[in-house]
């Protein structure tokens, strides 16, 4: 038998992104966060207390979820096309886009 002593979680630090945050996905001291209307943003959590921005990357589109398999980056992103006045379409919608990491 494994005991575990679980303790309630405590803030180490904090980092405000400038939309709102869907998913975040952690690969070493880096956090790939999908900061919607903001695209991906790239935190350095080498310091818990101290998160810092090192990199952005704004694609088309809405930033929904990002996953990380060195190099490898993916990020799910939907996607809106104006619609027509002539006829109504519906929005199409670009589910993963990958990404290579450097």
């Amino acid at each position: 038998m494994i005991r575990i002593n679980v303790a309630p979680p405590v803030e180490a630090g904090f980092y405000d992104t400038p939309a709102f945050v869907l998913e975040v996905a952690v690969a070493g001291n880096l956090a790939y966060v999908a900061d919607f209307g903001a695209g991906l943003r790239i935190v350095d959590i080498s310091n818990p207390s101290s998160p810092v921005e090192v990199g952005a990357y704004d694609a088309p589109g809405l930033a929904r979820g990002v996953a990380v398999a060195w190099p490898i980056l993916l990020m799910r992103r939907i996607r809106l096309k104006p619609a027509s006045t002539t006829r109504q379409t519906a929005p199409s919608i670009s589910h993963m886009r990958k990404e290579r990491c450097t």
